[in-house]
């Protein structure tokens, strides 16, 4: 779905971005993670053409962004930043409608689709009449993300989207997002610091260091086969092990045994948290939940480290 291939970006005789090269799979959820001043947002912003290219070339679904008008690019990706950008003396539901009017959409298509992408972020219909103003911080980025998708883009691009919320607001945002990728299919671009929250979120991940790329996998190949002592200290340091559990599912170590007594976990959950609750419920055996709600099994604490 994108290709990077050997792009730079220089300003000032720096090379803010050098020579990164790598390709996302349509679909997949990727996460550009690194150090402040790493040149993560600048390569987000070279992908939508909001910074020029010094060298290189960028592809999306195999068509080279240089050959595009810039509006007509754009217009196929949506676009989330950190301060949310609504319009302020704008309701909701035009907020959200803002690129479909551009696009001449009728009236009641609009009107389908703003419906819609409340449902999908988890807001009630009433929301449409309401102004940013009325909203909180979260329901605001929630807005901002329907408003990315309303013209059904090939592409989400999201810069730090939650990094000015509260923790609280950011996890329960990050469970919201991982669920509007699932039900979208759509390809996603994520910059983010939070290594923890590109280890939950992301199908591959871009670690990048002064500009150049310098580790790109799998959550897991990352986190088992860091590339330099750099990522290693980044993604996980002393708690490399908890990292590690947090990345690999209950799915993954299910004995199938008589099942203990207590509400079962999902077979989706992460073996973090299926250690949390050992922990919380003071057991070393818990049952998983199988297919239509019946017993599947159990996992132990001596499957965790197996």
């Amino acid at each position: 779905m994108i290709e990077l291939e050997h792009v730079v970006r220089s300003t000032g005789g720096r090379r803010v971005v050098d020579d990164v090269s790598f390709s996302v799979p349509a679909g997949a959820f990727c996460a550009l993670v690194g150090s402040s001043g790493a040149g993560k947002s600048t390569t987000l912003k070279l992908i939508n053409r909001l910074v020029p290219l010094t060298g290189g070339a960028i592809r999306i679904g195999s068509t080279d962004v240089a050959s595009l008008p810039p509006e007509a690019l754009r217009r196929r990706i949506g676009y989330v930043i950190q301060s949310i950008g609504l319009f302020p003396h704008w309701t909701v539901a035009q907020n959200i409608a803002t690129v479909p009017r551009l696009l001449g959409w009728s009236e009641a298509k609009i009107g389908a689709r703003v419906a819609e992408l409340l449902a999908l972020i988890g807001l009630e219909p009433s929301y449409a009449a309401r102004f940013p103003r009325e909203l909180s911080g979260g329901q605001q980025q929630r807005i901002g993300v329907a408003r990315a998708l309303a013209a059904d883009p090939e592409l989400l691009l999201m810069d730090e989207p939650f990094g000015a919320l509260d923790p609280l607001t950011r996890t329960a945002l990050a469970k919201e997002l991982a669920l509007i990728h699932r039900r979208t299919k759509k390809t996603i671009v994520f910059v983010t610091h939070d290594i923890d929250m590109a280890l939950e979120l992301a199908d591959v991940i871009a670690i990048m260091h002064e500009g150049r790329l310098v580790q790109f996998g799998a959550p897991l190949d990352i986190l088992e086969r860091p590339a330099s002592d750099f990522v290693r200290a980044f993604t996980g340091g002393a708690s490399l092990g908890l990292k590690l559990l947090g990345v690999r599912r209950v799915a993954d170590r299910i004995r199938v045994e008589p099942t203990s007594a207590g509400e079962p976990v999902e077979p989706s959950a992460s073996l973090a948290e299926a250690l949390s609750e050992m922990v919380v419920r003071q057991t070393d055996r818990l049952p998983v939940k199988g297919e239509n709600g019946a017993p599947g099994g159990s996992v132990r604490l001596s499957d965790l480290v197996r």
